[in-house]
């Protein structure tokens, strides 16, 4: 498998169902463990991302087997 192109779709995949709101976003790949990790560029409050309706809809519907992980010590 093509460890890059995997990482390119998933990326390319968050960008078009974010758009704009991609940029809000800073996307990692943890490449010990194969997690892609999302943060949101500026510090939330834990309940504004969990009603982040877009950015769960872009993790739902992942075309890719990806093990996403939102790091909670970027939240105030």
């Amino acid at each position: 498998m093509d460890h890059d192109k995997t990482k390119e779709k998933a990326l390319n995949h968050f960008q078009s169902v974010l758009g704009d709101k991609y940029k809000e976003y800073e996307f990692f790949f943890a490449d010990d463990n194969g997690l892609l990790l999302i943060n949101p560029v500026e510090r939330r409050e834990i309940d504004e991302l969990g009603q982040d309706r877009l950015l769960e809809m872009a993790i739902d519907t992942l075309p890719h087997r990806c093990m996403v992980c939102m790091e909670h010590n970027v939240f105030t």
